[in-house]
Parts: structure tokens; C-alpha cells; sequence
């Protein structure tokens, strides 16, 4: 033990001198970042309250780019939510500073609420019009600002359910100044189209399949001085195999038992409970599509009118098999070769006034051409489905 105590002593100062030297660093930096505020909103006289710009009476430029990192799409009510990033640049130039005059310090991060904002908001988001919360800025010593929000963003996208569920979707984010016009805030594109390196589509029935930005000069009336607003554009791709599961495979077997109604004799017993079957599989998919599908829109989804169709053929089915299974009662219960029904060939109700027609000759030119019609009614449904 007494060997190793000139050891440990030496282990000891070598590292109480590390923690002293840390601090004293951490403490020269901190007394660096308190000079350089202090120069900066105090010396200054820096008011947030007051535009920057590079000319007296030149816009703000604004440069912007949004980073979407998941989204999810709410069919029933038309909405796109996003969670994302809106990164915002402009140029300060009251807050510019030398680093070799504060220890090669180039950056510091402030309070939003300290330094002047560009009133920027989502336009088309149903969270309000402060879609920021409170967050750091970061100020560079060539006074540019970056300011990096966080957004989960609810806007409106209004749904294209025509081709359901092998539909395409295109859904905006529209970005601008509340109360600036463009003389005095202009927003700049950093890239052309939204970032989307860091999307992550996760269990999310939508893929985007294409993005891009647009600039946009707005005029709402003549007299008044132009804005300017920025629209991200996302196209969707629906992915999802369970909806077309639950799609195609019941169609395939309405579809079938569709056409084997028509396709079997009219007065077979058979054919009604197939079309029943058809009736209850049709009426549960249509509630299922009430469940899933928005009830209000100016587009019908495609297999919402095919489950429609086949119901009513269901229907006229069963409708034709009870008419021909009465008519072919009706027919089987005579004997067109005596003009007798059943066993009464005494009875009066067998003959007719003389100079009159056979009672044979009036059952067959009733029920012969009404079969002939059912059977061509059936012909046509069969082309038509």
C-alpha cells in the first residue's frame, strides 16, 4: 500500500486538474456567450419589434424548407396530418459579431421570443394560426438566423376516392406571411422540392410517391399590394392489402353467384337461395364501406356503385325466380291435351261457351310468351353484368 500512495497522489492531482481546467473552461464560455448577448441586445439597443432588412425599404427575404417526417392521412373528415420540420433563414445584420473577439465563439442560441420573428404560419392548418411553439434560435456571427420548428400540423386535403382502394391522393401545405405583404417579407426556396430524407412510412397505410414546391404571388383584390406564400405539394399512393383484400375477393364471389343465378333454369328453388346469399353478402359490404368511406364528397368510389349494381341484379333475380316458379305452378297444375286442370275433366270449368276458344289455346298464348320473356330478361341481365 505504501508503494502505490505516490501513485494515487499523482492519479489524483492529474485528475482534479482535468476538473478544474474543465470548469474553468465551461466558465470562460459562458462569460463569452454573457458578453456577447450583453454587446448584442443591450450595447445595440437591438429591438425585436422592428423588421431587418438589408436596404430601407427592401423585403425581408425569408428562406424556407419543409421536412416531413410522417403523415397519416384521416379519409372520414379530409385530413392530412403531418409531423414535420418548417426551417426558416433570414439575414440580421445588427447581429453580427468578430469571433476572434469572443474566443472563436460563431454561433449562440437565444429564445424565439427575444429576437424579431417572421409572422410566418401554416394558412390551411385547423391547429390556429400560432403553429410555432416556443423553441431556441440560432444566431450565427455573420447574423444569419436559423429557426428549426417542430410542427404536427392537421390541413385540410380534399379526397379523390373515386379509384378506392387503389386511389392516388394530392395533398398541400400552404406556408406564408399573416399580415406582411410581399414588400416587405419575401419567402425564398432553400431546394425545390420538401425534404423527405428523414419520412419514415412506418405501418402507415400511404406512401408519397412525389413532392414539390411552389412559390406563389397572391392578389386578392386589385388595389391591394401582392403576397407571397409557399405550397408543399405531397402525391400519395395508398398501400394498403387489406382493403384490397376486403374488396376483391367478396366482389369475385358476388360476381359468381351473380351470374349463376341468371344462368340457372327460372323456376329452379335453387336460384333463390343463391340470390338471397348474394343480397346478404352485397348489403354487409356496403355497410362496410359506410364504416371505412366519408359519407359526404362530390366523387363516388367506383366499387361502391359495382356492390350497388350487383344488389339490385341480386335483387331482380330473386324478384324473376318468384314469378316464374308461380307461373310455372300455374302451368304444371293443367293438362293442355284435355283442357282439364287436375282431376275435374267432368267439370264445366273445363270447356267454354261454344264458338268460343279452347281453354288450351288460352294458357298457352298466356304462359308460353311470358316464359319466353322471363328467360330473355335473364339473358340480358347476364349481359349486362
Amino acid at each position: 500500500m505504501v508503494r502505490n500512495t505516490p501513485c494515487l497522489s499523482l492519479v489524483t492531482v492529474i485528475f482534479m486538474s482535468a476538473i478544474v481546467m474543465a470548469a474553468k473552461g465551461h466558465s470562460q464560455e459562458k462569460n463569452d456567450i454573457w458578453r456577447l448577448r450583453k454587446e448584442l441586445f443591450e450595447k445595440r439597443q437591438y429591438d425585436k419589434n422592428v423588421r431587418p432588412t438589408n436596404h430601407e425599404h427592401g423585403p425581408t427575404e425569408i428562406m424556407l424548407q419543409f421536412t416531413f417526417v410522417r403523415i397519416k392521412v384521416d379519409e372520414l373528415n379530409g385530413n392530412l396530418l403531418t409531423h414535420g420540420c418548417l426551417s426558416l433563414v433570414w439575414n440580421e445584420s445588427s447581429l453580427k459579431w468578430r469571433p476572434r473577439e469572443y474566443n472563436n465563439l460563431t454561433y449562440i442560441k437565444v429564445p424565439a421570443n427575444e429576437v424579431w420573428i417572421p409572422d410566418i404560419i401554416v394558412q390551411n392548418s385547423y391547429e390556429g394560426l400560432n403553429n410555432y411553439p416556443d423553441s431556441l434560435v440560432n444566431i450565427r456571427h455573420n447574423g444569419a438566423i436559423f429557426h428549426l420548428q417542430k410542427l404536427t400540423l392537421a390541413t385540410q386535403c380534399d379526397m379523390d376516392l373515386t379509384y378506392w382502394p387503389f386511389d392516388k391522393q394530392t395533398c398541400s401545405i400552404r406556408v406564408g406571411a399573416w399580415t406582411s405583404d410581399a414588400n416587405e417579407v419575401k419567402p425564398i426556396l432553400l431546394v425545390d422540392e420538401p425534404e423527405l430524407t428523414y419520412f419514415e412510412a412506418g405501418t402507415s397505410p400511404w406512401e408519397i410517391i412525389g413532392a414539390k414546391s411552389e412559390l406563389n404571388n397572391l392578389k386578392y383584390a386589385e388595389d391591394m399590394i401582392p403576397r407571397h406564400d409557399v405550397v408543399f405539394t405531397l402525391e400519395l399512393q395508398r398501400r394498403s392489402a387489406f382493403d384490397v383484400k376486403m374488396v376483391l375477393v367478396p366482389a369475385i364471389v358476388i360476381s359468381l353467384l351473380v351470374l349463376i343465378t341468371f344462368w340457372m333454369t327460372p323456376g329452379s328453388p335453387e336460384r333463390i337461395h343463391v340470390g338471397c346469399v348474394a343480397v346478404i353478402i352485397n348489403t354487409m359490404m356496403l355497410l362496410y364501406f359506410r364504416y371505412v368511406l366519408p359519407a359526404s364528397g362530390n366523387h363516388i368510389p367506383l366499387v361502391v356503385v359495382f356492390y350497388v349494381a350487383s344488389l339490385s341484379l341480386s335483387a331482380v333475380g330473386i324478384v324473376i325466380t318468384l314469378i316464374t316458379g308461380s307461373l310455372s305452378r300455374r302451368t304444371t297444375s293443367y293438362d293442355f291435351g284435355t283442357g282439364c286442370a287436375g282431376s275435374h275433366t267432368q267439370s264445366n270449368v273445363c270447356t267454354l261457351s261454344k264458338g268460343s276458344l279452347p281453354l288450351t289455346d288460352i294458357l298457352r298464348e298466356y304462359f308460353n310468351p311470358t316464359l319466353v320473356s322471363i328467360d330473355s330478361i335473364d339473358k340480358v341481365c347476364i349481359f349486362m353484368y
